[in-house]
């Protein structure tokens, strides 16, 4: 029989948890505060959530954030204590957000009000919730024109807290949007005031906390801060505006070499015989492809790895069309061998160039890799 560990995937994600916590000391000297709403969604970007989110609870964030309910279930019963910010709970899972002390966002009137009549038959305690307001990005979120009906349901409904009003950023990683970018936060800002009148002499519902700024924001927008930052990527060290403020790349994507073949000239290779040169050449083939979320795209010469590591490691051309499981590097005039480690993103090849090359972003490149790749 064979045994569990034999059996796994040679192609792994690992996640450093040190580089995460760095990250995090740098976000919080970038915008001079110690107010830090780590998002954890996507089963941590597509990482390891739990033990991701353990270690940002260590550190000390105000919440974790997820999308759905059933990702705060899986970190509580995971053991993850911290306050935990539900982003867009659905009216049949309220149950769930009470049993596993999560607390949800409200996005709608009518989600507003099933939940003050879900809380009417089966909960009396104080109950902390969260608002979120459209400042343009036209997603979810309550309208200007929603805002009196907001704080009339409010105003008249006991033992509610709102703990934090917030909205989302649309652009926020380009100069070229930044018109938009300043209109978001104006609107934002005038809802807070405008809900603060609204909600005054209130204390649970006027003293809510305030956050807008995602990754990129922080890098632009520091002195909009607001309360709360709330990042995700970023703390794996990446973030869609490319400055260089000292992350440092938390995430590495590898494998190793599974065969090595010499190609003669004027061969092409992989579905299609595509990439034929007029060289010998040989050419080493990697046990990864789009299954496991490594992007087709990246085939015929647009990718590229790192094998080997210390002086001996070299940068090695994706040759052919890369399949469901494997993928075919260049590596002639090199000196590899089957077990020769190589990195698909990581310390030498940033996530973000992979992106870029991929014509995606860094966000689905790493939510993309498959469960069958080993987490680390």
């Amino acid at each position: 029989m064979v045994k569990n560990d034999e059996a796994r995937h040679v192609t792994s994600l690992t996640l450093d948890l040190k580089k995460v916590a760095h990250n995090l000391k740098r976000i919080r000297t970038t915008v001079g505060s110690k107010g830090v709403i780590a998002v954890v969604k996507g089963f941590g970007y597509g990482t390891n959530a739990p033990a991701l989110s353990k270690r940002l609870e260590r550190e000390g964030v105000d919440y974790l954030a997820v999308a759905y309910v059933e990702e705060g279930v899986r970190l509580r019963e995971d053991g993850v204590s911290a306050p935990i910010l539900v982003m867009n709970p659905d009216s049949m899972t309220f149950e769930a957000l009470k049993k596993y002390h999560l607390e949800p966002t409200i996005v709608s009137l009518t989600q507003l009000r099933s939940y003050i009549n879900w809380r009417a038959l089966s909960e009396k305690t104080p109950q902390r919730i969260h608002l979120n307001f459209d400042s343009g990005m036209h997603r979810l979120g309550f309208k200007d024109e929603e805002l009196n009906d907001v704080v009339e349901i409010l105003r008249v409904t006991e033992n509610i807290e709102i703990g934090t009003v917030y909205s989302h950023l649309a652009g926020a990683e380009s100069s070229l949007l930044d018109h938009s970018t300043l209109k978001q936060f104006e609107r934002y800002d005038t809802i807070c005031s405008r809900l603060r009148a609204g909600f005054k002499g209130l204390h649970l519902l006027q003293s809510f906390k305030t956050h807008a700024l995602n990754s990129s924001g922080v890098v632009r927008f520091p002195d909009h801060k607001y309360d709360f930052v709330r990042v995700g990527i970023a703390l794996l060290g990446s973030e869609l505006s490319h400055n260089d403020w000292g992350l440092e790349p938390a995430v590495s994507f590898n494998t190793v070499i599974s065969q090595v073949i010499n190609l003669p000239k004027n061969e092409g290779l992989s579905y299609g015989f595509t990439g034929a040169s007029t060289e010998d050449r040989t050419i080493a083939w990697i046990p990864v492809g789009y299954a496991d979320g490594y992007p087709r795209s990246l085939s015929n010469g647009v990718g590229k790895v790192c094998v080997g590591k210390g002086a001996e490691k070299f940068m090695a051309k994706v040759v052919g069309r890369i399949c469901m499981d494997l993928t075919a590097i260049d590596v002639t005039n090199r000196l590899v061998k089957a077990g020769d480690p190589v990195e698909l993103f990581g310390d030498e090849i940033s996530l973000n160039e992979v992106a870029a090359k991929a014509g995606t972003i860094a966000y689905e490149i790493i939510s993309n890799i498959h469960q069958r790749v080993v987490r680390k």
